[in-house]
């Protein structure tokens, strides 16, 4: 038995989430377009990574958006909108079809295929965790997101009690953090955690992927 993951894997979901408000940013992000996204939208180039990754594929927008989807997901409109990601989260895995899912926000273009591939490849070694998210160099959480379907019932029972706070509420449901094994990686490198909610994010990275100068 090999340790790969054969992609797009027939046993994962991918949960695109792509119904904020975007007002940091003073745009629709999912539609920035940037050299950094290798010249995809912003929503496109996230999906390119998780459809590679994922053999069923559901793109979570906001009800009062139009269904701009990226080729091959099927839109999940919000059913509680404005009430923030975490039940959004849990009403879309009603949807689930698979015992996996990989859920991702559409602003962390840095997240590289193999790192993604590895993250999955562990979690589905380890099956008495409901749910993992990882944390990033500073110890604050942060996506992927990576859960099984049971992971449903538990998150919905802290939903009705009251909580709202994403990680809080997906630790009290059970899901685990997961700190990333540090490499030795030129500092060139984006930080592969990095959100784009604001135009200097952006600015940022694209200052960092230009090429330098002769």
């Amino acid at each position: 038995m090999t340790d790969s993951l054969d992609c797009p894997a027939a046993q994962w979901t991918a949960l695109l989430l792509a119904g904020g408000q975007s007002k940091r940013m003073g745009t629709d992000k999912r539609h920035l377009v940037s050299d950094s996204f290798e010249g995809r939208s912003l929503m496109e180039h996230t999906a390119h990574l998780m459809g590679a990754l994922c053999a069923e594929r559901f793109v979570l927008v906001a009800s009062d958006q139009e269904a701009d989807l990226p080729s091959g997901f099927t839109a999940l409109a919000d059913r509680t909108p404005g009430q923030g990601p975490l039940p959004a989260i849990c009403n879309a895995l009603e949807q689930l079809q698979t015992p996996l899912a990989l859920i991702l926000p559409v602003d962390m273009p840095c997240l590289t295929d193999a790192s993604v591939r590895a993250w999955m490849r562990s979690f589905e070694k380890h099956s008495e965790c409901p749910a993992q998210f990882l944390l990033d160099s500073e110890q604050r959480p942060t996506f992927p997101l990576l859960v099984r379907q049971e992971f449903r019932t538990s998150l919905a029972a802290e939903l009705e009690s009251g909580q709202v706070r994403l990680f809080q509420g997906l630790r009290a449901a059970g899901a685990a953090a997961l700190t990333p094994v540090r490499q030795q990686t030129p500092s060139t490198n984006p930080n592969p955690f990095l959100n784009l909610n604001q135009p200097a994010d952006l600015e940022r990275l694209e200052s960092e992927n230009k090429p330098s100068q002769p």
